[in-house]
């Protein structure tokens, strides 16, 4: 595991607040840079069980917005273009640049450490690895649990009450290419008062959960609809 570069991203990101400070960017999927020479040999073992594989394959196929199998740098800008058609945002507007600016950052951390073969695109085996870097390290994950859901807060909490709706979330997924019937499965899961609403703390456990969790009955689990069915341990 690369101690040293998770705990470069913990310090830069999430500082010593519980919540990160609404003006600081945080790293969407763990803007953690490191070298493929580095991801290659520190992956040989790798810690991820089976199903954090599972689940990590199943993130990836979200990112992978026009399902061709790979993700590339267009996977992540047409996001923010989708977005901006929700939003009204025009092209050179503030929010379009920042919301830019900041996936362009990710996108360019994945692909310097999970980008084996540099051929512009990372695969789903690629990512699994790039993955397994930080999963291993709590505070990282923690960390990037914070940042991925500040920019959907940044995105669609419009009345910045810090808590997003159901039907904030369900026209999140779909500008990001999932189906919008995702928020209704995540929310019955997760939202346990049914009040339609899901709050910043809730929403950044709920990704933990996701990343980190052995249960599969955990509502972290639900984040982007059900999980594809689980093959089991020695699949």
């Amino acid at each position: 595991m690369n101690r040293q570069c998770s705990r470069h991203v913990v310090r830069r990101y999430a500082g010593h607040s519980e919540e990160p400070h609404p003006a600081l960017p945080l790293p969407p999927f763990a803007a953690i840079s490191v070298s493929n020479q580095t991801l290659l040999r520190e992956t040989e073992e790798m810690p991820l069980s089976p199903f954090q594989k599972h689940k990590i394959r199943w993130l990836f196929s979200v990112l992978d917005v026009n399902r061709d199998g790979r993700v590339d740098r267009d996977d992540y800008t047409s996001r923010v273009r989708a977005l901006a058609r929700l939003r009204g945002w025009t092209a050179h507007s503030p929010e379009y640049e920042r919301h830019m600016d900041r996936v362009l950052e990710e996108w360019e951390a994945v692909r310097d450490s999970a980008d084996l073969d540099e051929n512009g695109a990372v695969t789903a085996e690629e990512f699994v690895r790039y993955a397994d870097i930080f999963l291993d390290d709590r505070e990282a994950v923690r960390a990037f649990a914070r940042g991925d859901v500040q920019l959907l807060f940044d995105a669609m909490d419009t009345d910045g009450d810090d808590e997003i709706t159901i039907e904030e979330y369900r026209a999140y997924l779909e500008a990001c290419g999932v189906d919008g019937s995702a928020a209704d499965v995540f929310f019955a899961h997760a939202d346990l008062d049914e009040d339609g609403r899901m709050t910043r703390r809730e929403m950044s456990h709920a990704m933990e959960e996701f990343l980190l969790s052995e249960d599969p009955d955990s509502s972290g689990n639900f984040m982007f609809g059900p999980l594809p069915p689980f093959p089991g341990p020695n699949a």
